[in-house]
């Protein structure tokens, strides 16, 4: 569009032209996230859902250290407790300032899905259209806006999925041996381990990403990179594995591993 017809239109549409031509995409979704807890004014010291149970044990940890999550099919929340302990020490504890950690989070979620988006090499104009449909999502915005565990959980899978992939472009762009280098495959694997301490379903990223990265080599028959790349993929899955299998090691020696959260549990090995 010319200047001369920008200079033509109202002040506030040139400024959301301006907008749009300088802001990232996520940067334009999260707006729209802030318009919705605008509208939506959820700004009460009270909870939405049963995020309550998760506030409670978040408090508990706050004002005694200690880790008591009494609700027997609550997802693993040790993360996120830990995420929102020096807030709730520093502030007191406010189920308004557990969404408003909860939002920031959901905040860093589109920043992530806008650069997966990007390896993509997905059109900015389409990202902008994706990104602003996912904070427009009902059941998004709801889970944005309270305590639950989704955004916190899935903010670290898919921090480790950037990771990962930016460490794959870099490698390609390099024309490097390996497909993928040792320090992407050990941060993806941690980032993407981590978030089983707060929602289990969110490591399926990692094996995902795994999967990927191999199908990419098999089917481009690149033999060399693929062998080169195995060692730097099993130390990234050693990882990955290894802070699962502590969260096994703490939940049963607290006492946390309860029949009503292992059982579900075993349904993530069956598609």
């Amino acid at each position: 569009m010319s200047s001369e017809q920008m200079q033509g239109r109202p002040w506030w549409d040139r400024c959301g032209a301006w907008l749009l031509r300088a802001s990232s995409p996520w940067m334009i979704a999260a707006l729209v996230l802030v318009a919705i807890a605008t509208i939506a004014r959820t700004w009460g010291d009270f909870p939405l859902n049963d995020d309550w149970q998760y506030a409670r044990a978040a408090k508990i940890l706050a004002e005694t250290d200690s880790l008591v999550i009494d609700t027997p099919i609550a997802p693993s929340l040790i993360g996120q407790l830990f995420l929102a302990w020096p807030l709730l020490k520093i502030f007191g504890f406010s189920h308004l300032l557990l969404r408003l950690l909860t939002m920031a989070v959901a905040v860093f979620l589109l920043w992530a899905l806008d650069r997966i988006l990007a390896h993509a090499q997905i059109a900015r104009a389409t990202r902008i259209k994706a990104l602003v449909l996912v904070a427009l999502n009902p059941w998004f915005a709801n889970l944005a806006l309270s305590f639950m565990t989704e955004c916190h959980g899935y903010a670290l899978a898919l921090a480790g999925a950037v990771v990962w992939l930016t460490g794959r472009r870099r490698n390609d762009l390099r024309q490097s041996p390996a497909a993928v280098s040792l320090w992407a495959a050990l941060l993806a694997g941690a980032l993407t381990g981590a978030s089983f301490w707060i929602r289990q379903f969110c490591v399926v990223v990692y094996p995902a990403l795994l999967l990927a990265t191999l199908y990419r080599l098999v089917i481009d028959r690149s033999w060399s990179r693929l062998w080169r790349s195995l060692w730097r993929m099993a130390a990234g899955l050693a990882v990955f594995a290894g802070i699962i299998a502590a969260y096994f090691t703490w939940a049963r020696h607290a006492q946390q591993l309860k029949t009503p959260f292992s059982g579900p549990l075993g349904q993530m090995l069956h598609f």
